[in-house]
């Protein structure tokens, strides 16, 4: 199954676009994506958003059994900078190594349950969609902004998943009634409410994805 996507800026602007196809399996689920994005710097609501034009590839393996996260390879390259991280699961955790620019290492231990903040707008199609339903998980990430280390680093926090209940939505697929659910306090997805649960939209707080 292949699903393509249109990215928008706060201000509602085509940005780039995204492909993702996954590949079901026995034993494994592999999710492979590609996505484009233009540089762009907007205001709105008296906040400033900027990204750099960024070309981002993951490939990710769940466990067909439970979804659970077996392994993971991103690439983000950006105008000035590339970042790569590597993940794979040990005895009890996960392992995550980013390199920056082939040179600058920085590794950590994830909760075996963690959602990476790359893949797990797919992944949560495999919720159990009831009205209410809640759960939470480690959401981690390769790279943030860390003010007291003066660097970017990994890291992962503990964070509520909410399924906050059914509604229209229209995307450039077309028109559905989908499922919301929320994702600690910026990160927002709809789901068709008829199975597999396409995801329809994603919003991360900078970029809104719109299946097309």
């Amino acid at each position: 199954k292949t699903w393509h996507y249109e990215l928008r800026d706060p201000l509602d602007t085509t940005v780039g676009e995204l492909q993702c196809q996954m590949t079901p399996g026995e034993v494994i689920y592999s999710l492979d994506c590609q996505m484009e994005v233009d540089g762009f710097t907007t205001e709105l609501d008296r906040s400033l958003f900027h990204m750099e034009s960024t070309t981002s590839r993951w490939n990710v393996h769940w466990s067909a059994v439970d979804f659970s996260l077996i392994q993971a390879e991103i690439l983000v390259e950006v105008e000035t900078s590339q970042l790569q991280s590597t993940l794979v699961t040990t005895e009890d955790q996960l392992h995550l190594v980013v390199i920056q620019n082939h040179t600058d290492s920085h590794e950590i231990y994830i909760p075996q349950n963690s959602l990476l903040v790359d893949e797990l707008p797919w992944r949560l199609s495999a919720l159990p969609f009831e009205v209410a339903f809640r759960t939470q998980a480690a959401v981690a990430w390769s790279a943030r902004w860390d003010a007291e280390l003066q660097q970017s680093v990994p890291g992962y926090e503990q964070t509520a998943i909410i399924v906050r209940g059914g509604e229209p939505l229209a995307v450039p697929a077309g028109n559905f009634i989908s499922w919301r659910v929320t994702v600690g306090e910026d990160k927002t997805a709809w789901y068709d409410v008829e199975p597999p649960h396409t995801l329809l939209r994603y919003e991360n707080g900078i970029l809104s994805y719109f299946l097309k």
